[in-house]
């Protein structure tokens, strides 16, 4: 999945905790987005265990070379990069559609 996270009191704005979050759990200290654009919305239920119904992702992109060295930290389980096209079969369904979706718009942004 994608890194994740929630916002903090420190945090200027969303795309800005999405950066924080996404260098702590990958370990990669420079990471940093294309921009501050929201490319990715995505509204799913929650199940038994949640205080609320239903979760909001809100993505942003960040180009990283695939050779950089990932680090799992106390917030993942796991760190690995994957081609769109070679998904783990766990992903939620629609996920690998959003990817692409994504990496259309980041190409955008980087252009």
């Amino acid at each position: 999945m994608q890194f994740g996270g929630h916002i903090e009191s420190n945090d200027a704005s969303v795309a800005e905790a999405a950066e924080r979050e996404a260098r702590e759990e990958s370990g990669v200290g420079d990471l940093v987005l294309l921009s501050s654009a929201i490319v990715d919305l995505d509204r799913h239920d929650l199940h038994a265990g949640f205080s609320c119904t239903a979760h909001w992702d809100i993505g942003f992109a960040a180009t990283i070379d695939p050779k950089v060295d990932i680090a799992v930290s106390d917030e993942s389980e796991d760190v690995r990069w994957f081609p769109i096209d070679e998904l783990p079969d766990q992903v939620p369904t629609g996920f690998g559609a959003r990817l692409k979706y994504v990496r259309r718009r980041a190409i955008t942004l980087i252009h």
